[in-house]
């Protein structure tokens, strides 16, 4: 896993020395593009994350409640942001949501899209 982890930094680190100026407008819509798919895929994956850290009730160890409380404290995500996000990395572990989930690993949706 941190493997992995450290390959996304890289990428993310060589994505982010890329002089725009230089690029063409359609490498520009490109890279917003595949960004943006980037960014919901990474969403799914952290839900995928915080649902299983609420399974193991890993804020317990540390006085919080719910996860987003433990969430919100280990992060710079405010408790409302994390809740929201809690309350959809749960419901995207329902059969119901599955095609959601699809859609984000896919990068085909964004977050604010799930409603």
């Amino acid at each position: 896993m941190s493997h992995a982890l450290a390959r996304v930094h890289s990428a993310l680190t060589e994505v982010g020395e890329v002089s725009l100026g230089g690029l063409s407008d359609a490498d520009v819509v490109r890279l917003v593009d595949e960004l943006d798919g980037v960014t919901s895929r990474l969403a799914r994956e952290l839900c995928r994350v915080v649902a299983e850290a609420d399974r193991r009730r890993l804020g317990d160890a540390t006085g919080a409640r719910h996860v987003h409380q433990w969430w919100a404290g280990r992060s710079r995500h405010t408790h409302a942001d994390a809740a929201r996000q809690s309350k959809l990395a749960r419901a995207l572990e329902d059969e119901l949501h599955a095609p959601t989930g699809r859609a984000l690993a896919a990068g085909e949706l964004r977050v604010e899209q799930h409603a």
